[in-house]
């Protein structure tokens, strides 16, 4: 419909079994989902460029944002999510702890992560 938005008609499809039907009619099994296009989205990679001493660094990183993505819009399709209002059945409590009758904790390590790159000199 055209005044539907694209979220609307997402919720509708992913609200009943049309998402995981339309996928499936298409040739995109839960099967071929996972094996030709989730897994090497899984994978992806990324090049993020830094100045490190005054020369640029050019480093290659897993694509987190990709692989989240992917994952997410596949199951939202198939319509996998449960509501929130649907999952939440227990109540959630909150316990306060009184920290004055805890032992003494020694503070946290922190070690500073590894910024070094190839061939650049610390």
């Amino acid at each position: 419909m055209p005044e539907q938005s694209g979220y609307q008609a997402l919720k509708q499809i992913s609200s009943s079994d049309a998402g995981a039907a339309m996928l499936d009619r298409y040739g995109l099994t839960e099967k071929v989902l996972i094996e030709k296009y989730l897994l090497p989205l899984l994978n992806a990679r990324v090049t993020k460029h830094f100045v490190v001493g005054g020369k640029l660094v050019a480093r290659t990183m897993k694509d987190n944002s990709t692989c989240l993505q992917a994952v997410d819009r596949t199951f939202r399709i198939r319509g996998d999510y449960t509501d929130v209002k649907e999952a939440v059945q227990v109540p959630i409590r909150s316990v306060v702890i009184n920290m004055q009758h805890r032992p003494p904790q020694p503070p946290p390590k922190f070690e500073p992560p590894d910024i070094s790159a190839p061939g650049v000199m610390p």
